[in-house]
């Protein structure tokens, strides 16, 4: 499964990406880019120009996005106030 939510922005509309499961068995055989491919077309079908995600930088999922034409983005940073 894939959610997120769009929004508007200067760039036109966005869609951030605030989860992608493909369930363990399944993991590693394709299942997961052939669902962010489907999650693009459908995205590009509704005007939306880009897809915004988090991540780890050390997490596996990194480099899945990596595979699938996704990069750091050198225009946003992650801020984060713990306490």
């Amino acid at each position: 499964m894939a959610a997120g939510y769009c929004e508007h922005s200067d760039d036109g509309k966005v869609f951030y990406l605030r989860i992608l499961c493909v369930s363990p068995g399944l993991q590693r055989m394709g299942v997961g880019s052939k669902l962010i491919r489907h999650l693009k077309e459908t995205l590009t079908d509704m005007d939306i120009c880009s897809i915004y995600l988090t991540t780890h930088k050390e997490s596996p999922a990194r480099s899945f996005y990596e595979r699938n034409g996704y990069r750091v983005s050198s225009e946003a940073i992650v801020m984060v106030h713990k306490w």
